[in-house]
């Protein structure tokens, strides 16, 4: 594993520790689970969120808008009436 891989492994495990008590905290490994099925669905996503080319604000503008979508659906909106999902990401 890299080193950059290591710290940002240890930073999130830090992270979820201090969280461990919080209200529905115990859903955060069903919402780990569904973002991996959903990365390992979409090779376009995949491509997207690894490109270098990208800014890591751009990589984190499409990780919100679709988690944005999920709540906004998850809340009991019709999925096709949720906020604009871009079918294409562009850079």
């Amino acid at each position: 594993m890299y080193a950059s891989s290591r710290n940002s492994l240890a930073q999130l495990t830090s992270e979820l520790e201090s969280r461990r008590s919080s209200v529905g905290f115990e859903l955060v490994a069903d919402e780990l689970y569904l973002a991996c099925d959903l990365l390992g669905r979409e090779k376009s996503l995949r491509q997207a969120l690894s490109d270098s080319g990208r800014s890591a604000q751009n990589r984190g503008e499409i990780v919100q808008t679709i988690f944005r979508f999920k709540a906004e659906c998850a809340n009991g909106r019709d999925p096709r009436q949720c906020c604009s999902l871009p079918l294409v990401v562009n850079r």
